[in-house]
């Protein structure tokens, strides 16, 4: 059975570079003895994740790896012997001056295999590939939620506005967040949910009029 739990909370200070991150990371792992049992970490796609496990990810074990096409890998031909298979590596390390700091670098932490959150790169799709939508679809896209953020910000930043909008509405609107990765459908569907009732879909005209001028 499938289980979760929160391991640990850790507050970084200064900014959050991708060595800091790797520091963090394998301290925790190291805390809780699971340095050795982790198969891989999930993240967000943001560069600093990216990075970091770039640099200080261990190689994944043979008992975690993905299962690979025959096709591609050859195995599905016999006879073939994957002992002589080709291994093309980089070497434009050797011909820098700095690669032995690189080195040191990269050794300085371990992590494990990396796995970008499915939800996050699906929200990056919702958010921010569909601003790429041309035609009319953008225009309605784009009018639809300037004034939707101009009712958020006013119930956000206004305490008279949000004690309008619960009189009116009934409870308060939910307004997306630039961390909350769902947060964005969530305000969207809650927009919904009321403009699906008769009654008030009314009052939410008038309360976009009386709000945003």
């Amino acid at each position: 059975m499938r289980k979760g739990g929160c391991l640990a909370v850790r507050q970084i200070e200064g900014r959050h570079t991708y060595d800091t991150l790797g520091r963090v990371l394998e301290s925790i792992n190291t805390e809780f003895g699971i340095s050795d049992k982790t198969c891989f970490v999930v993240t967000d796609s943001g560069a600093n994740f990216l990075k970091a496990f770039q640099h200080f990810s261990m190689e994944e074990s043979e008992d975690y790896t993905l299962p690979t096409d025959p096709e591609e890998t050859g195995e599905g031909n016999a006879g073939d012997d994957t002992e002589d298979e080709m291994v093309f590596e980089e070497i434009d390390h050797l011909m820098d001056p700095s690669s032995d700091a690189d080195t040191d670098e990269q050794s300085a932490y371990k992590l494990p295999s990396h796995r970008k959150c499915a939800c996050h790169l699906l929200n990056l799709v919702a958010t921010v590939d569909a601003r790429n939508i041309q035609g009319i679809t953008k225009r309605t896209s784009v009018q639809t939620f300037a004034k939707l953020m101009g009712l958020w910000n006013k119930q956000n930043r206004s305490t008279t506005a949000a004690g309008t909008i619960r009189q009116t509405l009934g409870s308060l609107l939910v307004t997306p967040g630039e961390t909350r990765w769902n947060s964005t459908y969530e305000a969207v569907r809650k927009v919904h949910a009321v403009l699906s009732d008769p009654d008030l879909e009314a009052k939410f005209d008038k309360l976009c009029d009386e709000l945003i001028s």
